[in-house]
């Protein structure tokens, strides 16, 4: 879900904005905000971040 919601809006023409508290069960954006955080304090690279994310979902959806 979390690509195709990125898709969309990567392929609009106007600006879109959709918090990631508002696509994702708290788990998930959670992690992301954790992610997001960490690249902006320098401790961790936003592959990292994407890694971290991206294994909590797997936690909570599975593997898609």
């Amino acid at each position: 879900m979390e690509q195709r919601l990125a898709q969309s809006n990567g392929g609009s023409r106007v600006l879109t904005f959709m918090h990631v508290d508002h696509a994702t069960p708290p788990a998930i954006s959670d992690s992301s905000s954790d992610g997001v955080q960490g690249v902006l304090a320098g401790a961790m690279s936003p592959e990292e971040a994407m890694t971290l994310t991206e294994n909590e979902a797997i936690r909570v959806r599975g593997k898609i």
